[in-house]
């Protein structure tokens, strides 16, 4: 897991950089309102890339532009002087035509005829009959056109939604007005007939659609009713149709986003595991690192502890991390789905022990240890400890605890020193069965390998046991005279350097239990 200090660190460099971000934005801002000079709305160039040159040409083209408008008002002013001219001097010729003939208004040239009128009148007349032959053809045009709305006027509301065959009816009979309205009526049929069957096809796909196993989701059920409520609005189904699908698209990347950030955590996850297993294995390895002791003339590793080469494995173990990660996560999703509090759970679950089990196997971890015999030592597993007499397996399990201890008290930073902390281990009648020398020996050795100090409480005796310790205390039991029936422990010091201070000191008490 990373420290809480380099998350600190992580948010800090990312404000930073977003406080950077901001001011680099506000620049940037700034810059384009000083440009933005013409007051262009932000739609406007929203899609467009500033160009420098660009911009150039363009404002050359304005001013351009601006001379040419220039010159043409130059030019639009001179027109108009010329035409006040002119409007003067046709002002003068109806003022001087009104004196000469009494009209203010000249009378257009086409209508001035010859003087014939006789001709003239039996010419106007063919034109009046003309023209009362193309009204009564009009007006019986017209009634036609009339009846054919009245019978069309059940579809007076309809709107146009396509094109259709545009005709002239003007020059069209009564008759042949009655087969046009015949023909767009059948068309009109036609045209509801394959509608219809359109809006079932349409409903009937829609409805397919649904029914597949993987829109069986409210997500889209919602959807779907929406465009089946449209299938008779073309045009709103075809929009909610699109906006649909837009929308899925827009789901459907963010999720993709989504996926892609959740397989980077997974993925650093993963490593976060494989780190902390790394480092389990690494600590494993260092147990029984000072469990040397010489017996008899050898030199003896009392604890062997036998780790699986990681280097070997290490793709193993990282395949292992990814089933791990794969199926908490599934217990996670299902816990979600239960509305189950993952975080309690993952703290059950996954366990440093678990982890590292399932990574490398608990059971392929070899403990070798020596047992202690008086003519011989014989090197056994764990699981043979058991089979050891009382003090040989007191022996082994002195062996275990020392060396864990050494393991845990041990500063790697400080080089100058031995790396072995100060250690008190206080025992209660630890020689009932461990009181043979060849068992007490290897006892005190690996006491002083790992700097323990024992301090043995014990009702037994004899040299086998005085000769391995350096100070001896005798502890008897003495009647109070100052209180009646009140008595009180009194040392007397038979062995080793008499002490004449006495220093108080903190002190730890571990109970640690041995299989």
């Amino acid at each position: 897991m990373p420290s809480q200090r380099g998350i600190s660190a992580t948010i800090e460099e990312l404000n930073h950089d977003l406080q950077e971000e901001i001011r680099r934005l506000e620049k940037k801002t700034a810059e384009l309102k000083r440009r933005n000079r013409y007051q262009f709305r932000e739609e406007a160039y929203q899609s467009l890339s500033y160009s420098e040159d660009r911009t150039e040409h363009l404002e050359e083209q304005i001013r351009t532009a601006a001379r040419e408008e220039n010159a043409a008002k130059e030019e639009n002013k001179e027109l108009e002087n010329q035409i006040a001219k002119l409007d003067v001097k046709l002002e003068y010729a109806k003022k001087h035509m009104e004196e000469k003939t009494g009209y203010k208004e000249l009378v257009p040239r086409e209508q001035i005829s010859g003087t014939d009128f006789d001709d003239s009148l039996k010419l106007a007349g063919y034109e009046w009959e003309k023209k009362k032959a193309e009204e009564r053809a009009f007006a019986e045009q017209l009634d036609a056109c009339k009846s054919t709305q009245d019978a069309m006027a059940e579809y007076m509301d309809f709107s146009i939604t396509c094109q259709v065959e545009e005709r002239s009816i003007s020059a069209l009979s009564r008759e042949e007005l009655n087969q046009y309205q015949g023909k767009l009526r059948r068309d009109l049929r036609r045209r509801t007939e394959q509608r219809e069957e359109q809006r079932r096809l349409t409903q009937e796909q829609i409805r397919k659609c649904a029914a597949k196993e993987i829109y069986q989701n409210d997500f889209f059920r919602k959807g779907f009713e929406n465009l089946l409520s449209l299938v008779d609005k073309g045009k709103d189904l075809k929009l909610q149709l699109a906006t649909l699908i837009a929308s899925y698209d827009s789901i459907q990347k963010k999720l993709q986003v989504d996926l892609e950030n959740i397989e980077k955590e997974r993925k650093s996850t993963e490593e976060i595991f494989f780190d902390y297993v790394k480092d389990i294995d690494d600590h494993m390895r260092q147990i029984d690192k000072n469990s040397s002791i010489t017996v008899r003339g050898k030199n003896i590793r009392m604890l062997r502890i036998q780790v699986p080469a990681w280097e070997e494995n290490r793709e193993l173990y990282q395949k292992r991390i990814q089933d791990f990660t794969e199926e908490y996560i599934k217990w996670g999703l299902d816990a979600a789905e239960k509305n189950q509090n993952i975080d309690e759970l993952l703290g059950k679950w996954i366990t440093t022990k678990k982890l590292y089990d399932d990574v490398v196997g608990i059971r392929n971890i070899g403990i070798r240890l020596y047992k202690i015999e008086a003519e011989r030592e014989v090197p056994i597993s764990w699981a043979e400890v058991s089979a050891n007499s009382g003090g040989e397996g007191f022996l082994s399990a002195f062996v275990i605890l020392s060396s864990l201890l050494s393991y845990m008290r041990r500063d790697e930073s400080d080089l100058f020193a031995s790396g072995e902390e100060g250690k008190v281990l206080i025992m209660d009648n630890p020689f009932a069965q461990t009181n043979a020398v060849h068992l007490l020996k290897p006892l005190m050795d690996m006491a002083k390998k790992t700097n323990t100090q024992l301090i043995c409480l014990s009702g037994l005796g004899g040299d086998s046991i005085y000769n391995r310790f350096d100070n001896i205390y005798v502890l008897n039991v003495v009647n109070s005279k100052i209180k009646q029936g009140l008595q009180y422990l009194k040392s007397e010091h038979i062995k080793g350097e008499e002490n004449k201070t006495m220093v108080l000191s903190q002190f730890q008490t571990e109970q640690i239990e041995t299989v």
